[in-house]
C-alpha cells in the first residue's frame, strides 16, 4: 500500500511538472509568434519604403534636367525609427 501512495504522488508530482514546463512553453511560443508577426510587418514597411525610394530615384533620372528638386517627389528616410543602438567595441 505504501509503494502504491509514493508511485502515486510522483506520478501526479510529474504531471504537475510537465503541466508547467507545457504552460510556459506554450506562452512562450505565443510572444515569439507575436514578436515574428511585428518583425515582418516591419520588413515589409521598409521594403515598400526601399521600393518608393527606387521608384522616387528613377523617375527622378528619367525627368529632363534631372533636378534633385522635383516637386511631388518625397524621398523619406528609410532607417527604423526604433533601431536599437550599435554596440560600442
Amino acid at each position: 500500500m505504501l509503494w502504491f501512495l509514493v508511485w502515486t504522488v510522483l506520478v501526479l508530482g510529474a504531471a504537475g511538472v510537465f503541466f508547467l514546463l507545457g504552460r510556459d512553453l506554450w506562452r512562450k511560443s505565443k510572444a515569439l509568434v507575436r514578436e515574428l508577426t511585428t518583425a515582418t510587418d516591419r520588413l515589409t514597411e521598409i521594403g515598400d519604403r526601399l521600393a518608393d525610394l527606387d521608384q522616387a530615384t528613377r523617375d527622378q533620372a528619367a525627368s529632363p534636367g534631372n533636378s534633385r528638386n522635383t516637386p511631388g517627389v518625397q524621398v523619406r528616410d528609410v532607417r527604423s525609427q526604433g533601431s536599437s543602438p550599435r554596440q560600442q567595441r
